[in-house]
């Protein structure tokens, strides 16, 4: 139950991402600064799964994760992993191609429920990947700069979602970060489940998180909703990034 879209400019790249989950789910940790092998990170953190949902580096990578709603077994056995660590694990990661190999190796090594991995380079071109079982498929990126999952109703709540971000980034186009922040606040429509900040009985989008990779500064804003109403405040981290013939 997430939502997340990117767009690119002459000056780096940002992506947007709306967290959706259940009520009874603790509030999550705004970002800060963590170090991994060497390699500084920031990312908002989940206190009851321990790991993270986004995250950016040094090195101008992003990724973020997804749960895979329609080949997910909806179990609750104590065997898997939280997906959050899944991802956390990937953080210190210099380049895409690192990230791959190395998620292929977590998923040997752990056992996860059903995933979409979604991962910027540092020129902000997405690569987009489903974790299964102990597979790895990677996938095309989809046709607009923009991914929503939902385990309730989805043909009809994604369906909704794609329609809405199409009425303000047309196919083949690329939104500016003003429009993705609009589509994600969507302060126009009143929360329900088909809506980018939804409202359930049950669940309800609970942040919005916003990663920005310019050439001399790396910045995430985060900001809680802690109840059904509007976003709240921005919480920034900043970052300084990686260039040639840096070590981290």
């Amino acid at each position: 139950m997430c939502t997340v879209s990117w767009t690119l400019s002459d000056c780096g790249y940002e992506v947007f991402f709306s967290r959706d989950e259940n009520r009874t789910r603790p509030e999550g940790v705004p970002p800060q600064k963590w170090r991994t092998e060497g390699t500084p990170w920031m990312a908002p953190r989940d206190p009851q799964g321990g790991g993270t949902w986004i995250w950016v580096n040094q090195y101008r990578m992003a990724a973020c994760i997804m749960n895979a709603y329609e080949t997910d077994p909806a179990s609750d056995s104590p065997g898997y992993r939280s997906r959050g660590l899944f991802l956390q694990s990937l953080a210190p990661c210099p380049d895409v191609n690192t990230l791959a190999q190395q998620a292929q190796e977590e998923l040997r090594t752990h056992t996860y429920r059903p995933f979409f991995l979604l991962a910027w380079n540092e020129l902000g071109q997405p690569q987009l990947w489903q974790g299964c079982d102990s597979e790895l498929t990677h996938l095309h990126p989809p046709p607009q700069p923009m991914l929503s999952t939902s385990s309730f109703n989805p043909r009809v709540v994604l369906e909704a979602r794609r329609r809405m971000f199409e009425a303000i980034c047309p196919p083949g186009g690329m939104p500016s970060s003003f429009v993705l922040r609009q589509f994600h606040e969507d302060a126009d429509s009143t929360p329900a489940p088909e809506t980018v900040r939804m409202s359930r009985p049950d669940a309800r989008t609970v942040s919005l998180t916003r990663v920005s990779v310019r050439d001399e500064e790396i910045c995430m804003m985060y900001r809680p909703r802690p109840n059904d109403a509007a976003f709240g405040r921005p919480m920034t981290c900043r970052l300084n990034p990686a260039h040639a013939g840096d070590t981290a």
